[in-house]
């Protein structure tokens, strides 16, 4: 008897037959397709890091709970940078009062795991074009809206 394994990655789901197996079957349906217009944000992990030139940051995992224009990506997920240091701040700064309704003192202030994981909004997103050859074009936040569904 074959079993099968679902292996979900960023933009496609393949089926793996356990064991040596001669061929997979795999759906590439959506591969490339990212993404955009009005969604249900839910944040669903956070893990600190550091970037490149090596300013302190946290990567912000964000699963689509909902997207009425295109429910076929419901369930996927994007990832934002929240920058504790440089200018990029802003960002960190917008999302946070977007997914917490806090907004933040201005001055020292600490971001909380478990005052953030789990909360939910409603957003815009749009394509942010790769910043270098070799990266993929991701989705990302363009603006925090209210429920397209009224309340």
């Amino acid at each position: 008897m074959e079993q099968t394994v679902v292996v979900e990655e960023e933009f496609a789901v393949a089926e793996v037959a356990a064991g040596d197996a001669d061929e997979f079957a795999v759906d590439f349906t959506g591969v490339g397709e990212l993404p955009v217009g009005t969604a249900l944000l839910k944040i669903t992990g956070m893990k600190g890091a550091k970037s490149s030139s090596g300013n302190r940051m946290v990567t912000v995992e964000i699963a689509i709970i909902d997207m009425p224009e295109a429910p076929q990506f419901v369930n996927h997920k994007i990832w934002e940078t929240w920058m504790l240091e440089t200018e990029a701040k802003f960002r960190t700064y917008d999302e946070y009062e977007g997914f917490t309704g806090i907004k933040p003192e201005k001055g020292a202030f600490k971001i909380v795991k478990s005052e953030v994981m789990g909360r939910e909004a409603w957003a815009v997103l749009k394509v942010k074009k790769a910043a270098k050859e070799g990266y993929r074009d991701a989705s990302t936040i363009s603006r925090f809206v209210k429920s397209p569904y009224g309340a």
